[in-house]
């Protein structure tokens, strides 16, 4: 198995190992000149000659020299494993996780401050304990399969356990066991502890909330469906929406929405990136059945991110009845304003009145027959301009006419005034006109509808009456 101590301990044992050899080499010198091998008796020295006397003192240099060396490496090797040292307690008793190592049995042998911060307790109360009992008992099956996989190799084993603290508190670790070979040779296991019940604690709810929607979902009584917006693939259904199409939830789920919706395939693609953009959308689509019968549905899409990805859920109602509904209205609403201008043509045609539209921006006026008739314009000539109709005018009128069009586009009145034509034989006319001024939804003038009655001959009777009267005011003043 491979050796796995700690990085630190191997460097110490190597330190005192080379320091021991020093030691030993430095003993047998010291021997040596305790015997006299290497140095000479006061008489001995007196016979030596000066050269004997020179190659004693280089020698006396050289042991001196080679003490001092020693001293500085002993002194340099203490300063280094003071380092290590702190090194050491830096990186394992203050690290942010726990550090624990077990003995082949279970035991405690070592555990760091962040460890013993996690259980609640004093580092020395650890020591010696079995580790299993720190562990809920729910989970102790758990850990002791990964403790025994541990003895078969020397891959790190990891679990997820609850650990309960002094007082009774219970947290969620991850724990990573490793195998090593301990001093003497005894199998001992490295042991990662981390507290992930934050984590744990949002994974459980994000699996509570995913069962709460996938229920919700699932029981829902509306036919619903889940949609990569980006092929287009139905990736869910649930029980209401294969009642509804007639295929079960396993088809539908091999299927894609563009076999379901009946436009071109490159329009349901741009509505479903519109759904997928916009977060939220409403639709009206006509979807096809197994049975190949075509419905109107109303579809609420709504954008999720599931795994940082955008798929589509969509509520989809039957709409057919509705639609239906509101197609049959249409036609007798219509049939009745069919009607209705029927009988208002015939309502018109019998009192004789005429009916124009002066369209402001386009600057021109559409005539109906009457309106030719009344004005004296060629049937078939059915459009003109404003400046053609103001022509005709009388010109003592047209200022007049022109004042009455001018407060109703301000909105200070209604266009309503009696005026004269002059009909190209120059025979005058006289006309009784009102109009409905029509605006868009910002306010702004868009048309005039007018009608036109022609008073001609009751102001040429008028006229008439107001002459007799005026003629036999004159013959009762002459009597």
């Amino acid at each position: 198995m491979v050796n796995k101590e700690f990085p630190m301990k191997s460097e110490k044992r190597a330190q005192a190992a080379k320091s021991k050899t020093k030691t030993v080499d430095l003993r047998k010198l010291a021997e040596k000149i305790t015997r006299g091998e290497t140095a000479q008796s006061p008489e001995s020295i007196a016979a030596m000659s000066s050269e004997e006397m020179g190659q004693a003192l280089h020698e006396l240099r050289v042991h001196q020299l080679e003490l001092e060396m020693q001293n500085e490496e002993l002194r340099q090797s203490r300063e280094h494993l003071e380092s290590a040292r702190t090194k050491y307690f830096d990186l394992y008793d203050l690290a942010p996780v726990g550090y624990v190592t077990l003995s082949a049995k279970g035991l405690i042998l070592e555990a760091n401050l962040a460890a013993a911060n996690l259980w609640g307790v004093a580092r020395s109360a650890l020591m010696g304990e079995r580790f299993s009992r720190f562990i809920l008992t729910d989970d102790q099956d758990i850990y002791y399969r990964i403790f025994k996989d541990g003895f078969k190799t020397d891959k790190a084993q990891a679990c997820e356990v609850r650990i309960v603290k002094k007082d009774k508190t219970i947290f969620w670790a991850q724990m990573q066991l490793t195998s090593a070979i301990g001093e003497g040779g005894a199998t001992i296991f490295k042991v990662v502890l981390s507290d992930i019940s934050e984590h744990k604690l949002m994974e459980i709810s994000l699996r509570q909330s995913e069962g709460r929607f996938r229920k919700m979902f699932e029981d829902h009584t509306a036919a619903k469906l889940i949609i990569d917006p980006e092929n287009g693939s139905i990736i869910g259904a649930n029980a209401a929406a294969a009642q509804f199409y007639g295929w079960s939830i396993e088809e539908l789920q091999q299927m894609r929405i563009h076999q379901i919706n009946t436009l071109p395939a490159e329009v349901v693609a741009a509505e479903m990136r519109k759904a997928a953009t916009l977060g939220r959308i409403k639709f009206e689509f006509e979807h096809r059945m197994a049975d190949d019968s075509v419905r109107d549905v109303e579809v609420f899409s709504n954008a999720i991110i599931i795994d940082g990805k955008a798929i589509l859920h969509s509520i989809i109602h039957d709409i057919t009845d509705r639609k239906q509904a509101e197609k049959a209205l249409q036609e007798e609403r219509t049939k009745e304003l069919r009607e209705s201008k029927v009988r208002l043509q015939l309502a018109i045609s019998a009192a004789d009145i005429a009916i124009s539209e002066l369209d402001i921006a386009g600057n021109h006026i559409t005539w109906d027959e009457t309106s030719c008739r009344f004005y004296g314009i060629p049937s078939d000539i059915r459009v003109g301009s404003y400046a053609g109709w103001e022509a005709r005018i009388h010109p003592e009128d047209r200022p007049m006419v022109e004042e009455a069009h001018l407060r109703a586009l301000r909105g200070d009145g209604e266009f309503a005034q009696d005026y004269r034509i002059v009909w190209p034989d120059k025979s005058i006319h006289w006309m009784k006109a009102s109009s409905l001024l029509e605006r868009d939804p910002k306010g702004r003038p868009l048309r005039f509808i007018i009608s036109t009655l022609d008073i001609t001959k009751d102001k040429l009777l008028l006229e008439a009456a107001e002459a007799a009267n005026s003629a036999k005011g004159q013959f009762m003043g002459n009597m």
